[in-house]
């Protein structure tokens, strides 16, 4: 089973279009991981610049290598992300040529509504559930963006990556995530997972 975790860059802020549309911001940036349950030579060629971790591979891609990205989003068993049903996919679909909606998706973000009845940050889970979180803010992505620090916006955005699977795992082996509660109380919550991805091998799509 192949999974591939997904977060998304945009040169704009939701401030700066109309109606809120997350087409309308434009892609600055967008990092994955991929991982597999069998080996494989090599994740990533044709240029995209990538760094290996445990027994996955980062990817990166700036708006110029969207196209290199598809096919990799086209043949995962399931893609992982934070929102990505109301924000990264919507950002990304003027750039992609197919139907997100058929790709087999996991929203963690939806799974965290389904489980606790409510929203929460990334980061807020992040710290809570695995001591660490983002290094940085989105309003700090596109300054990096606006400003040419394209290493520092990679590094921001792979990083969001790795949070985001580290929460998967960490949820997927604990049965349960914990978040900050004000003032400043940690609290746990059980998960409940998509009966679909339950079961082995089998991957689902979170409707919008």
């Amino acid at each position: 089973m192949t999974q591939v975790f997904l977060d998304v860059e945009t040169k704009q802020s939701f401030s700066a279009v109309e109606d809120r549309d997350p087409a309308k911001l434009g892609i600055s940036f967008v990092g994955i991981y991929q991982r597999s349950s069998f080996a494989e030579s090599s994740l990533f060629t044709g240029g995209v610049k990538d760094r290996s971790r445990d027994q996955g591979e980062f990817g990166s891609f700036f708006e110029a290598d969207l196209a290199k990205l598809w096919p990799i989003l086209e043949k995962a068993d399931l893609v992982i992300g934070y929102n990505i049903l109301k924000f990264d996919y919507p950002a990304m679909s003027p750039y992609y040529p197919g139907n997100f909606q058929e790709l087999p998706t996991l929203d963690l973000l939806e799974v965290v509504k389904d489980s606790l009845g409510k929203r929460l940050r990334l980061d807020n889970l992040a710290q809570a559930s695995l001591g660490t979180g983002k290094i940085a803010d989105g309003w700090d992505a596109i300054r990096f963006w606006r400003e040419g620090q394209l290493d520092k916006l990679e590094e921001y955005c792979l990083k969001d990556v790795e949070v985001t699977r580290d929460l998967y795992d960490f949820g997927k082996k604990n049965g349960f995530w914990r978040y900050v509660a004000p003032p400043d109380e940690i609290k746990e919550f059980p998960i409940k997972w998509p009966q679909e991805e339950k079961k082995e091998g089998v991957s689902l799509t979170l409707g919008i």
